[in-house]
């Protein structure tokens, strides 16, 4: 009898590793680009809850300091899907790259601010006014950061045409702050949070919601024309498991700092996480608008030319 006991044991050990290998070689392959940041996160969320696998999809993530490599990436057929704010996506498209937002990334809200504008906790905090003639930073010039400081300044009383904007990765601008060589900087989470908490900066201003209003996506996640037509069931899967990662965190703030301290290693109390169930072009329109104002984009468009239209 043990000897056809173990026989059954074999058979029914090896039929499911025969499963397991089936299974994996129909799960589809979803290569995206993206950066360790808050914003983008949904990813992290949708892959940790097992809800790619559910769909059927294996997701392949590749970090990148900027979206202008993961637009070639995507372009190139390196990548299947990439991340980019909506100002550096919107010059894409009028660039004429071919490629449409599937979904929005974490929306902004002033009750949860994801960047701020910030200056040295020793200092006192200045009007829009005082700033005239100063050195601002962000993550990039010509991106959302500068966009949203140009505004603030002139709205709230400041010239937004007297001021230098640099670049300058956000881990390093406390730093630069502490050492007087920029006078205010647009800082983003995970890194804000931490940086308030161990008093390395102060905050000014909701720089954000000043410029651009209370509610926009603060980032889009795409896929090239071509990518599309030839995968659009997988690109809505895709998309439904995103936002159910997104609608997911944002009702567990606490299990969701866990699991994007796993991604990015920073420590949070809670992570932020503000959810568009739909890729509505209302929520693109005030930075395409803002952009085309401060001519940061060629021209002004209607931000629904920027979506993906799913069949």
């Amino acid at each position: 009898m043990r000897p056809f006991v173990g026989a059954l044991l074999l058979i029914a050990l090896l039929s499911a590793v025969g499963a397991r290998h089936a299974e994996s070689q129909e799960l589809s392959v979803v290569r995206i680009g993206m950066t360790p940041v808050e914003t983008e996160a949904g990813v992290y969320y949708a892959e940790e809850l097992g809800l790619f696998r559910k769909a059927g999809i294996t997701i392949k993530i590749q970090n990148f300091n900027g979206g202008a490599a993961i637009t070639a990436g995507v372009v190139a057929g390196d990548l299947d899907v990439g991340a980019a704010n909506p100002l550096s996506f919107a010059n894409a498209v009028l660039r004429g790259i071919p490629v449409k937002a599937i979904a929005s990334g974490s929306l902004y809200s002033p009750k949860q601010p994801q960047s701020l504008l910030v200056i040295a906790p020793d200092r006192t905090p200045p009007k829009a006014s005082d700033l005239n003639g100063k050195v601002f930073c962000g993550v990039s010039v010509g991106g959302m950061d500068q966009l949203a400081v140009d505004a603030w300044m002139d709205k709230m009383g400041g010239d937004a045409s007297t001021i230098k904007f640099v670049e300058m990765p956000p881990s390093a601008e406390p730093v630069a702050l502490a050492e007087g060589r920029v006078d205010a900087c647009v800082l983003a989470e995970p890194v804000l949070s931490a940086e308030i908490a161990k008093n390395q900066v102060k905050p000014i201003s909701k720089v954000y919601g000043i410029a651009y209003g209370e509610r926009f996506s603060m980032v889009l996640f795409f896929a090239s024309n071509s990518w599309l037509t030839a995968n659009p069931g997988l690109a809505k899967k895709f998309v439904q498991a995103l936002t159910d990662g997104q609608i997911w965190a944002s009702s567990h703030p606490k299990e969701a700092a866990v699991i994007l301290e796993k991604y990015t290693k920073i420590q949070l109390p809670q992570a932020q996480m503000i959810v568009s169930k739909t890729m509505d072009p209302a929520i693109l329109q005030p930075i395409v608008d803002a952009a085309a104002k401060y001519r940061l984009i060629p021209r002004p468009m209607n931000a629904a030319d920027l979506v993906w239209k799913a069949p």
